[in-house]
This record gives structure tokens, sequence and C-alpha cells, in this order.
């Protein structure tokens, strides 16, 4: 994931963890911590967080199933519901996967 001014300059590199793919980036209010989604080798969808400033990825949440007696239940396996949802360029719709509420300043 890469971090770069409108006009094309400043470029920075954020992450570069090559057992990832990086999708996503959600920006605080504030840019200095951005939460995004990663995918793994394996298909894993993952919720991780990153303090600019600081530079190191923190896991916050798998997203292929649910925390055992988390009383979240989904119809479809991981399988199953990216066959559904993935759009014809394999595209993953993180919008149904995750939302970040922040309060107003």
């Amino acid at each position: 994931m890469w971090l770069i001014d409108a006009d094309g300059s400043r470029k920075r590199q954020l992450t570069s963890d090559e057992a990832y793919r990086d999708e996503r980036p959600f920006f605080s209010r504030t840019e200095q911590i951005v939460l995004f989604g990663r995918i793994d080798r394996e298909g894993d969808a993952s919720l991780w967080l990153l303090d600019i400033t600081d530079g190191t990825p923190q896991r916050l949440a798998n997203l292929t199933r649910p925390a055992p007696k988390s009383g979240l239940i989904f119809p479809y396996t991981k399988d199953e519901y990216f066959k559904l949802y993935w759009d014809s360029y394999g595209v993953i719709p993180w919008q149904f996967m995750y939302s970040w509420w922040q309060p107003r300043n």
C-alpha cells in the first residue's frame, strides 16, 4: 500500500509484505491511522490497522468466519460468499465485510 500526494509527489510505501495483497484502505480523520483489508496466499481475508507514524501493521480480525459463539450467522461459506459477490475482475466487496465508525470531533 502506498501513500502519495494528489499532485504525484512524495510517494511513500506503507506496507510491503509479499505474503499479502493489501486492499481498501480507510484513513482516520487525522490521516495518521489506516484500516485496511489483506488477502493472504490461501485467499483468506483479514482486517488490519496501521499507524503511519510507526509503520507496523496490527491484525484486528480474520474475516473468513465469525468467532466461535459470536452469535453471527453467515448463510454462506467463505467460498460460496466469494462466488456470489466477487465481480468478474476478482474485486472483493470489502464494504460488505466491515465498516469503520469514527465519532465526529
